[in-house]
């Protein structure tokens, strides 16, 4: 159970601090349109995660099932005709959920993140280098 809380709060804390870091991007590369799709996609994402994370049962064999992924929130155990459940304590469980939830937009805030280091780069260099400018 402290792995699962140590994981959670590491998956917490890049996704908050990868989300900061796609919002500076985003302002220094001062293109609206991107904006817009990072602002439309982050809800989604988060939905996403709330799906994948929380309301999504992943079966893992004929006698064994997980509730949430990265981090299981319930595991699930066939012992005979019964299906036997492992639930973690209610506060680590909160704490679990919302890293699950906030894995989807980690991934996006660092996929961003990359996309918007590399446009920035590619305008920085401009047309007397000899590249294109991003148009």
């Amino acid at each position: 159970m402290v792995g699962s809380f140590i994981l959670s709060l590491l998956i917490i804390l890049g996704a908050v601090r990868f989300f900061v870091r796609a919002v500076k991007a985003l302002r220094a590369l001062r293109r609206p349109g991107v904006s817009l799709a990072f602002g439309l996609a982050a809800p989604a994402a988060l939905a996403v995660g709330f799906w994948l994370g929380i309301a999504h049962e992943y079966r893992t064999g004929d006698s064994f099932r997980l509730q949430g992924a990265p981090v299981p929130l319930v595991v699930f155990h066939l012992e005979g005709e019964d299906w036997v459940d492992f639930v973690k304590p209610l506060g680590l469980t909160y704490v679990c959920a919302a890293a699950n939830v906030l894995f989807s937009l980690w991934v996006l805030s660092f996929l961003c993140s990359i996309v918007c280091g590399r446009l920035i780069k590619r305008q920085s260099a401009g047309p007397e280098s000899g590249r294109d400018p991003v148009v």
